[in-house]
């Protein structure tokens, strides 16, 4: 019986993190979504200046 709990319960990281989690459902899931776009945002930057200079490598 105790083996099934353990595999269904829900752990991040740590208990203590696991219950700021719980307790804050709403704020963790907005951090997680800004997080995510944040991310996201500095990826596309990065492409588009890899891009930028082999454009200007080629020009040279």
């Amino acid at each position: 019986m105790e083996e099934q709990n353990k595999k269904t319960e829900d752990i991040h990281l740590t208990k203590g993190f696991t219950g700021w989690v719980h307790h804050h459902r709403r704020l963790a899931k907005w951090l997680m979504k800004i997080l995510v776009t944040g991310i996201a945002s500095i990826l596309y930057y990065l492409r588009k200046e890899q891009k930028h200079i082999e454009e200007e490598e080629k020009k040279s």
